[in-house]
């Protein structure tokens, strides 16, 4: 009879490690990348055109900049042809058959509805964010089709008009306590 820690070899504690940490450390990677390209675009750039222009004039501008900025994301990610912040997994957990409790209340959410996750998508994350969550297969990269580039744009004018709306809340609301204290 052979003892169990004696089948266990380095190649396979590296190769089960792997398997385990590879994931965690490329969505990590991913994410980090992703905040410090959105962060002087969403907390700077954007608030200063907003608060330049006013909200018409400065949301047209940042509308128009949101296109070229999230198609070029798109490129990027579909360039790179790796799943940086787990989007592609999260679509073949979405469309696979669940085995975990876990899996199947998760798979339960992701198919509760387009549209509500639409929203969510477009207030949490950008367009660019909405549109590969939405396109058809996982772990393609093919670029976009014709019903990819009406969520797109569909997508910008939502994420953007949130946006929009909030940053000029927020700036009115400092104007008005700047002016009165």
């Amino acid at each position: 009879m052979t003892k169990p820690w004696k089948e266990i070899s380095v190649a396979s504690v590296t190769e089960k490690l792997r398997k385990i940490f590879w994931p965690t450390v490329m969505v990590g990677t991913g994410l980090a990348i992703k905040e410090v390209i959105n962060w002087p675009y969403d907390y700077v750039l954007y608030p200063a055109v907003i608060a330049w222009k006013g909200p018409l004039v400065g949301g047209a501008i940042m509308i128009i900049l949101s296109i070229f900025y999230d198609l070029w994301i798109i490129r990027a990610y579909d360039w790179a042809k790796t799943d940086w912040f787990y989007i592609e997994k999260l679509k073949e957990i979405r469309s696979e058959e669940a085995e975990t409790h876990w899996g199947r209340m998760l798979q339960r959410f992701l198919k509760k509805g387009d549209v509500a996750m639409f929203f969510f998508l477009c207030v949490k994350e950008n367009p660019a964010t909405v549109v590969i969550y939405f396109r058809e297969g996982a772990f393609q990269y093919n670029g976009m089709n014709k019903r990819d580039w009406k969520i797109f744009f569909a997508s910008v004018v939502v994420a953007n008009l949130v946006y929009i709306a909030i940053l000029s809340g927020i700036i009115e609301t400092l104007r008005f306590l700047w002016d009165y204290i």
